[in-house]
Protein backbone atom coordinates (compact mmCIF):
# COMPACT_ATOMS: atom_id res chain seq x y z
CA UNK A 1 0.00 0.00 0.00
CA UNK A 2 1.28 3.45 -0.84
CA UNK A 3 0.96 6.29 1.60
CA UNK A 4 1.66 10.01 1.13
CA UNK A 5 5.14 9.53 2.61
CA UNK A 6 5.89 6.51 0.44
CA UNK A 7 4.99 8.42 -2.74
CA UNK A 8 7.63 11.01 -1.82
CA UNK A 9 10.32 8.49 -0.84
CA UNK A 10 9.51 5.64 -3.22
CA UNK A 11 9.30 3.27 -0.25
CA UNK A 12 6.13 1.24 0.02
CA UNK A 13 4.50 0.80 3.38
CA UNK A 14 3.15 -2.67 4.08
CA UNK A 15 0.87 -4.01 6.75
CA UNK A 16 2.58 -5.59 9.74
CA UNK A 17 1.90 -8.54 11.95
CA UNK A 18 3.24 -9.08 15.41
CA UNK A 19 3.50 -12.75 16.34
CA UNK A 20 4.33 -14.25 19.70
CA UNK A 21 4.64 -18.05 19.74
CA UNK A 22 3.48 -18.68 23.32
CA UNK A 23 3.70 -22.43 23.77
CA UNK A 24 3.41 -25.76 22.05
CA UNK A 25 1.83 -29.12 22.74
CA UNK A 26 3.67 -32.08 21.19
CA UNK A 27 2.47 -35.64 20.70
CA UNK A 28 4.65 -38.31 22.26
CA UNK A 29 6.70 -40.48 19.91
CA UNK A 30 9.81 -42.63 20.07
CA UNK A 31 11.67 -40.40 17.61
CA UNK A 32 10.88 -37.25 19.59
CA UNK A 33 12.00 -38.89 22.83
CA UNK A 34 15.51 -39.00 21.31
CA UNK A 35 15.60 -35.23 20.78
CA UNK A 36 17.98 -33.29 23.01
CA UNK A 37 16.20 -30.21 24.23
CA UNK A 38 13.19 -28.04 23.88
CA UNK A 39 11.80 -27.51 20.40
CA UNK A 40 12.21 -24.18 18.67
CA UNK A 41 9.86 -22.44 16.24
CA UNK A 42 11.00 -20.84 13.02
CA UNK A 43 8.64 -18.53 11.16
CA UNK A 44 9.41 -18.46 7.45
CA UNK A 45 8.04 -15.49 5.54
CA UNK A 46 9.37 -15.42 1.99
CA UNK A 47 13.15 -15.44 2.32
CA UNK A 48 13.10 -14.20 5.92
CA UNK A 49 13.39 -16.59 8.86
CA UNK A 50 12.50 -15.63 12.44
CA UNK A 51 13.55 -18.09 15.13
CA UNK A 52 12.69 -18.54 18.79
CA UNK A 53 15.22 -19.15 21.49
CA UNK A 54 14.79 -22.14 23.79
CA UNK A 55 13.08 -20.96 26.93
CA UNK A 56 11.21 -23.27 29.30
CA UNK A 57 8.42 -25.76 29.74
CA UNK A 58 10.06 -29.05 28.84
CA UNK A 59 9.88 -31.06 25.66
CA UNK A 60 6.17 -31.89 25.47
CA UNK A 61 4.98 -28.37 26.43
CA UNK A 62 7.66 -25.88 25.38
CA UNK A 63 7.18 -22.16 26.04
CA UNK A 64 8.81 -19.24 24.26
CA UNK A 65 9.09 -15.54 25.01
CA UNK A 66 10.01 -14.19 21.57
CA UNK A 67 7.90 -11.68 19.67
CA UNK A 68 8.39 -11.06 15.97
CA UNK A 69 7.25 -8.04 13.98
CA UNK A 70 7.01 -8.69 10.26
CA UNK A 71 5.87 -6.79 7.18
CA UNK A 72 3.32 -8.75 5.20
CA UNK A 73 0.67 -8.62 2.53
CA UNK A 74 -2.73 -10.35 2.71
CA UNK A 75 -1.46 -13.12 0.45
CA UNK A 76 1.69 -13.76 2.46
CA UNK A 77 1.96 -17.34 3.69
CA UNK A 78 3.73 -17.81 7.00
CA UNK A 79 5.31 -21.23 7.46
CA UNK A 80 5.63 -22.39 11.06
CA UNK A 81 8.47 -24.92 11.39
CA UNK A 82 8.87 -26.79 14.69
CA UNK A 83 12.30 -28.36 15.15
CA UNK A 84 14.85 -29.63 17.66
CA UNK A 85 18.31 -31.17 17.75
CA UNK A 86 18.46 -34.95 17.42
CA UNK A 87 20.61 -37.20 19.64
CA UNK A 88 23.66 -36.44 17.45
CA UNK A 89 23.18 -32.68 17.76
CA UNK A 90 21.85 -32.29 14.21
CA UNK A 91 18.90 -29.89 13.75
CA UNK A 92 15.84 -31.92 12.77
CA UNK A 93 12.42 -30.75 11.64
CA UNK A 94 9.60 -32.16 13.77
CA UNK A 95 6.92 -30.78 11.45
CA UNK A 96 5.38 -27.68 10.00
CA UNK A 97 2.15 -25.81 9.54
CA UNK A 98 1.13 -22.48 8.07
CA UNK A 99 -1.18 -19.50 8.34
CA UNK A 100 -1.87 -16.77 5.80
CA UNK A 101 -1.59 -13.04 6.29
CA UNK A 102 -5.28 -12.81 5.42
CA UNK A 103 -6.20 -15.24 8.23
CA UNK A 104 -4.25 -13.15 10.73
CA UNK A 105 -5.84 -9.97 9.35
CA UNK A 106 -9.33 -11.42 9.87
CA UNK A 107 -8.45 -12.26 13.49
CA UNK A 108 -7.21 -8.73 14.25
CA UNK A 109 -5.60 -9.16 17.68
CA UNK A 110 -6.23 -12.64 18.98
CA UNK A 111 -4.70 -15.91 20.13
CA UNK A 112 -4.82 -18.86 17.74
CA UNK A 113 -3.40 -22.36 17.29
CA UNK A 114 -1.37 -23.51 14.28
CA UNK A 115 -1.41 -27.28 13.79
CA UNK A 116 1.94 -28.90 12.96
CA UNK A 117 2.18 -31.93 10.65
CA UNK A 118 5.14 -34.23 9.97
CA UNK A 119 6.30 -35.23 6.48
CA UNK A 120 3.62 -37.98 6.36
CA UNK A 121 0.90 -35.38 7.07
CA UNK A 122 0.32 -36.77 10.57
CA UNK A 123 -0.51 -34.13 13.19
CA UNK A 124 2.40 -34.09 15.65
CA UNK A 125 1.94 -30.82 17.54
CA UNK A 126 0.19 -27.50 17.76
CA UNK A 127 1.62 -24.07 18.58
CA UNK A 128 -0.33 -21.30 20.30
CA UNK A 129 0.30 -17.78 19.02
CA UNK A 130 -0.71 -14.36 20.21
CA UNK A 131 -1.00 -12.30 17.05
CA UNK A 132 -1.86 -8.80 16.03
CA UNK A 133 -2.46 -7.33 12.60
CA UNK A 134 -1.45 -3.67 12.16
CA UNK A 135 -2.68 -1.99 8.97
CA UNK A 136 -0.42 0.38 7.05
CA UNK A 137 -3.54 2.56 6.67
CA UNK A 138 -3.61 3.09 10.42
CA UNK A 139 -0.01 3.34 11.55
CA UNK A 140 0.44 3.45 15.25
CA UNK A 141 1.68 1.62 18.22
CA UNK A 142 0.78 -2.00 18.71
CA UNK A 143 -1.26 -2.92 21.74
CA UNK A 144 0.84 -6.03 22.28
CA UNK A 145 3.48 -5.97 25.00
CA UNK A 146 6.48 -6.70 22.84
CA UNK A 147 9.06 -7.62 25.48
CA UNK A 148 11.89 -9.30 23.57
CA UNK A 149 11.59 -8.63 19.85
CA UNK A 150 13.32 -11.15 17.65
CA UNK A 151 14.68 -10.22 14.27
CA UNK A 152 14.92 -11.98 10.97
CA UNK A 153 18.01 -14.08 10.62
CA UNK A 154 17.62 -14.21 6.84
CA UNK A 155 18.86 -17.21 4.88
CA UNK A 156 20.24 -20.20 6.75
CA UNK A 157 19.22 -21.10 10.25
CA UNK A 158 18.72 -24.31 12.25
CA UNK A 159 17.50 -26.36 10.55
CA UNK A 160 18.20 -25.38 6.94
CA UNK A 161 14.79 -24.18 5.79
CA UNK A 162 14.03 -24.12 2.08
Amino acid sequence: METADSKNTGIKSYDRIILHPINGVLAQSEKRQQMQGMPSVSLVIGSRVYQTRDLSGGYRRPKWNDIFECEIRDTTLIRVVLWDFDDCGKPTTIGEGSISGNDIKSKGKDCFWVEIFDSTKKKVAKVLFDGEYVSADKPGKSTMNTGYIGYSQGGATYPQIN
